[in-house]
């Protein structure tokens, strides 16, 4: 049986932070109400001059966590491919130097896990892992909605997982991949809250093809690709769409009807940590969309010992909803489903 903790990340919080002026004691003091283990810092959200973060810095946040008697679970760092102006992608090199320093200053904040997101290479991931095992922060990669386990894409990354065998790298999984309206504009109550998220930079892509977007954005992902191809786009430009929407679309019908079998016997032996994801909830307190109890079960009966960082994303959908007490009802929820 799984030795599991519960958390929250500080992501949870954003309109708090970002529309009421919470800082970062502010959440550690909600969380400490709420009777948690531990939080996930996102770095970006969080620090200064990231990925740069100084010891200062630092120091001041593992000393909040002291203060209130909370471990640091995660340190939630991002992999930006696109840091580059005069090419898309970053080398080899440079993504394991990125990589190593969030690495690093996760050794520094005292956080137990690293979150990586998948746009990192797959074979920095193996670079990593002796760094990870030195300085014992084990470093997941993000599997996120609509993505499934044996996808296309992910595929080196199990590749090499399997390969080096190592504890301390591995997958940290999104309860959003379990969501069957998954991450398409189509079939939202309100396309618009998803068009935003995935809206293309009119530094990337020309004027008239932003525009296009704009007017058509409640087609599907498909549609959307296909008709942005009518503007003459460069072979980079199409290959930022296709992460935008055909990427997003990569599973096959037959990869997504295994996605349980899957998720419990490919990806489980390799997970370090996990993103209880949760957008609104029912009477119950489960999500309303994402399974919750169903995936509590395949990791409560592994030998999983670690955190689940419960993410409320609602913030994208509801922005005028106080956290703290849905928050409270859906740790309830866990607390009663793992019998804690």
């Amino acid at each position: 049986m799984a030795k599991i903790k519960l958390a929250t990340t500080l992501y949870s919080f954003t309109n708090e932070q970002r529309d009421f002026g919470w800082s970062t004691e502010d959440c550690l003091k909600a969380i400490k109400d709420l009777g948690l283990d531990g939080f996930e810092v996102v770095a970006a959200q969080t620090f200064d001059e990231y990925p740069y973060v100084t010891d200062k810095q630092l120091d001041e946040l593992r000393n909040l966590a002291d203060k209130y008697g909370l471990e640091i679970c995660s340190y939630s760092a991002q992999a930006d491919r696109g840091k580059r102006s005069d090419r898309v992608d970053l080398t080899d090199d440079e993504m394991f130097a990125y990589a190593l320093l969030d690495l690093k200053n996760a050794y520094k904040v005292g956080a137990k896990a690293q979150r990586q997101q998948n746009q990192i290479h797959p074979e920095v991931m193996r670079r990593l892992a002796p760094y990870a095992e030195a300085y014992q922060v084990k470093v997941g990669v993000e599997m996120h909605a609509p993505m499934v386990p044996t996808e296309k894409a992910l595929m080196p990354f199990n590749k090499v997982f399997d390969e080096v065998n190592s504890k301390y790298i591995g997958w940290t999984p999104d309860f959003g991949m379990f969501d069957p309206e998954g991450m398409n504009f189509a079939g939202r109550e309100d396309p618009s809250s998803m068009f935003h998220t995935y809206v293309p930079s009119r530094v990337q892509f020309p004027e008239e093809a932003c525009e296009w977007f704009e007017r058509n954005y409640e087609r599907t992902n498909e549609e959307l690709y296909e008709g942005m191809k009518q503007f003459q786009l460069s072979e980079s430009q199409l290959r930022t769409l296709s992460v935008m929407f055909k990427g997003m679309n990569a599973a096959t019908s037959e990869e997504r009807a295994r996605l349980w079998e899957d998720f419990e016997n490919i990806t489980m032996k390799h997970a370090v940590h996990f993103h209880g994801k949760f957008n609104r909830l029912t009477e119950t307190g489960d999500d309303a969309t994402i399974p919750t109890s169903k995936i509590i079960d395949i990791i409560n009966r592994s030998d999983y010992e670690g955190y689940i960082s419960i993410e409320y994303e609602g913030h994208a959908f509801y922005p005028d909803t106080p956290i703290v007490p849905i928050l409270r009802k859906h740790i309830q929820f866990y607390r009663d489903s793992l019998g804690i």
